[in-house]
């Protein structure tokens, strides 16, 4: 598949988006496997360390120990 050029501020919504779509949370391995399936590259550790943030930040929710749910 073709990597994606992505927009600034894209992956961010991406990543929102798919985190507030899932029914049971996600983790970083799930996520990784979603993008990685609509050919944008990424690994494991920059996809855990991205929700950290944005848990942090208030714009998702930690549910448990790597798992991350919508707000």
């Amino acid at each position: 598949m073709e990597t994606r050029k992505l927009q600034h501020g894209e992956l961010t919504r991406i990543i929102i988006g798919t985190v507030v779509a899932s029914e049971k949370g996600i983790t970083a391995r799930e996520l990784v496997a979603k993008l990685e399936s609509w050919g944008i590259p990424t690994s494991p550790h920059r996809m855990s360390v991205r929700l950290a943030e944005l848990a942090a930040d208030g714009r998702i929710e930690r549910v448990g120990r790597g798992r991350y749910e919508g707000v």
